[in-house]
């Protein structure tokens, strides 16, 4: 029957009847403390407290009748005098003070509701007080003052001795009244407590009964149930997922079992595409365990769970040179270290992965060895982050190849083309762009020389040799050039030279008629002067 209440609601009601008998409990128990707290007050306010103030009345009214024969010690007349360096009238003070506090304590006193006893004795006290004060003490407080010591001390001996005692034994009359009376009050809460503490201890062990049994029967009906489930449970994890399976009731146990065999058929489909799962990255770890590319796997705090043999033995083959700068560093030490270990400011790297949300390529420098990486965060269809995966490679020779092309360029550029790389130490594509530019400065280089030899001979004015190495393309047409220049040069000076001849020719005759002209000039000169002579 219980199996058709939901769990909830047996144990409301569980919860109610403990409440219940707990309140019972409880009521019975503010009962009996409530009294117990009454004699305990009764004890205190009225026995402890008044006695306390009576006790309090009997110390000052002592120190009273010591102030007075202190007072007295200061007659001029007797051997005590010159060792008090104090006047009386501190004595006289204290007297009063005294007093003025006693009847203030009296007067908190009287306050209270007081018994018929207590008000016979506080009226004995007040009557013997009041000759104490009046006749004794403060006639003797003004003999003092008055410096009649021997006054003082006929009525210190004769009326304020013995209404002092008087007064004190009042006093102790009524402190002796309620010490006895609050040791009854007291007797009585011990015995109130007593029985309040068996009849507690009793009804705390019936009520507690009362519950274990409810508690048994509601339990048994959750944890019997909960018992079969735990067994379907326990046959499930342990990869049994053929058990049989039968809900019974309409509470939470019944709705676990329908959940169980629910469960187990998940389990089932599930292990399946697990499997399938499982087959499927066994593969693609296969491959990345056998790829030359370099390759780790970080989880998502930066902890290296998965390092291929490619990206081992190039940390292997770096790692003297990374230990110049990082001396802890093992590359056998990397599987299960952090990327720390790759870093001197390591919260700048964390905070930088942890921000990667798509495909990080950079390049940094370890110990003179440079590397590119190319990380990409790993997540789930959840878009939750897995971890990162970061693909490396080396490239310290590279860039040292790519710093040796380019120093060669640049010496070329300014016309050195003496330099070449040595193709010998590389391999692969770089082997073969190195042996290209080293054909191409040779080429370049051949060419240059054989166009500067025949400019060469071209100045010490030798046109006599052409270009005759082959050369193809731009330095083709360059050779073509240098060779047709010359042989233009050659046709061009051929021209001059016949033109030259020709004009050395014409300048031959001319100077030979000027020769004949001026013959004839001279003697057609000489015919005139003969001819001015004779006239």
């Amino acid at each position: 029957m219980l199996n058709n209440l939901r769990i909830g609601t047996r144990l409301f009601w569980q919860a109610v009847g403990m409440a219940f008998w707990f309140a019972v409990l409880i009521a019975v128990a503010i009962v009996y403390m409530r009294d117990l707290s009454r004699e305990t007050e009764t004890v205190y306010l009225d026995k402890l407290e008044p006695g306390s103030i009576v006790l309090r009345i009997q110390t000052l009214m002592s120190d009273n009748n010591q102030q007075i024969v202190a007072g007295l010690l200061h007659d001029p007349s007797g051997r005590q005098a010159a060792k008090h360096n104090h006047p009386v009238g501190v004595h006289i003070e204290a007297v009063l003070k005294n007093r003025d506090a006693i009847t203030a304590l009296w007067t908190q006193f009287k306050h209270r509701e007081l018994n018929d006893e207590e008000r016979g004795l506080a009226k004995t006290y007040e009557e013997t007080r009041a000759i104490f004060v009046k006749d004794g003490l403060m006639a003797a407080s003004e003999a003092l003052k008055a410096g009649d010591y021997e006054r003082a001390a006929e009525i210190y001996s004769g009326v304020l001795l013995p209404a002092y005692e008087k007064a004190s034994a009042a006093a102790d009359a009524l402190r002796v009244y309620y010490s006895d009376s609050g040791r009854e009050v007291f007797a009585r809460a011990k015995e109130t407590q007593a029985y309040t503490t068996r009849l507690m201890v009793a009804f705390a062990i019936f009520v507690s009964a009362l519950i274990a049994a409810f508690a048994y029967i509601f339990g048994r009906s959750i944890t019997v149930p909960l018992a079969d489930a735990v067994r379907v449970a326990d046959e499930v994890a342990s990869g049994h997922l053929d058990n049989r399976i039968e809900a019974k009731g309409k509470d939470q146990v019944a709705e676990l079992m329908l959940a169980l065999n629910k469960m187990q058929g998940e389990l089932k489909s599930r292990i399946e595409a697990d499997r399938k799962a499982a087959n499927e990255t066994l593969r693609i770890k296969v491959a990345l365990d056998v790829t030359s590319n370099s390759v780790m796997v970080a989880d998502p705090n930066g902890v290296i769970v998965y390092c291929n043999a490619a990206v081992l033995e190039m940390m292997r083959q770096a790692e003297n040179d990374i230990r110049t700068q990082l001396p802890n560093f093992r590359a056998d030490g990397i599987l299960g270290a952090n990327f720390d270990i790759f870093h001197k400011q390591p919260s700048h790297q964390r905070n930088l992965l942890a921000a990667l949300t798509g495909v990080y390529r950079t390049e940094i420098k370890v110990g003179g060895r440079c590397f590119s990486l190319v990380a990409c965060p790993i997540v789930n269809e959840l878009r939750e982050r897995l971890g990162t995966a970061v693909e490396w490679r080396d490239r310290t020779a590279e860039i040292q190849i790519e710093n040796e092309v380019a120093e060669i360029i640049s010496a070329a550029a300014s016309g050195d083309f003496s330099r070449r790389l040595d193709a010998s130490k590389m391999n692969g594509f770089f082997k073969q762009i190195s042996q290209g530019i080293n054909d191409l400065l040779e080429a370049n280089t051949s060419a240059l020389k054989d166009v500067g030899a025949v400019f060469s001979r071209m100045a010490l004015g030798d046109l006599t040799e052409k270009i005759e190495s082959d050369y193809k393309g731009m330095l083709g047409v360059l050779k073509n050039d240098a060779n047709a220049t010359i042989e233009n040069l050659q046709q061009i000076i051929s021209s001059i030279k016949e033109s030259t001849d020709a004009i050395n020719t014409a300048a031959k005759e001319i100077a030979s008629g000027n020769q004949d002209l001026s013959s004839r000039t001279e003697e057609q000169a000489s015919s005139l002067e003969e001819t001015a002579s004779s006239m």
